[in-house]
């Protein structure tokens, strides 16, 4: 059965999306971007920032699913 994945220390994605979804071995995820957790979109910050602040929030979201950055076998970045 599949699940959301919610990370409450996330910003509410943008549109009709959900932070993750999983079924209990995997966990997907998709279109990160760089929002802060108050919900402002760094934009036009520098693309060091905007790539911290995406990483950051999948590391959140892994968090919430139970899981860290050791457990990731697959990204894709573009």
């Amino acid at each position: 059965m599949k699940e959301t994945v919610h990370a409450a220390d996330n910003a509410a994605p943008l549109g009709p999306y959900s932070h993750g979804k999983t079924d209990g071995a995997l966990l997907c995820t998709a279109g990160q971007i760089p929002v802060t957790p108050d919900g402002d979109v760094l934009s036009d910050a520098p693309i060091g920032t905007q790539t911290q602040q995406a990483l950051e929030n999948v590391e959140r979201i892994l968090d919430a699913a139970g899981l860290e950055c050791a457990d990731v076998r697959k990204t894709t970045c573009t």
